[in-house]
């Protein structure tokens, strides 16, 4: 799959050094292969959410639930960076108590 926006990527690692590794991991292993549903990416990330259930906007784990990674995805060929969060401004932003 092709990653949009590798920048957003490295912003947030210079902003977050200990997630500098994790991401790139998960990069790596989004540009490996063509995923082509939630099972299949769940296959490798055990943890991945589907946020939209009719749509296409993913959460990601990142360095266990220390950040969250939120991605659009047009399976099977490309994955849209959209928001990269803590676990703090993710449950603020996308959790309902």
């Amino acid at each position: 799959m092709t990653v949009i926006s590798r920048k957003r990527l490295r912003e947030f690692g210079m902003k977050y050094p200990d997630a500098r590794k994790p991401l790139d991991v998960w990069r790596k292993l989004m540009e490996d292969r063509d995923y082509e549903h939630l099972p299949d990416l769940r296959s490798v990330f055990p943890t991945a959410d589907q946020i939209e259930k009719m749509g296409n906007l993913f959460c990601f784990n990142i360095k266990g639930n220390t950040y969250r990674l939120i991605v659009g995805i047009s399976f099977p060929k490309t994955v849209f960076v959209k928001e990269l969060l803590t676990q703090d401004e993710y449950n603020k932003r996308y959790l309902v108590l």
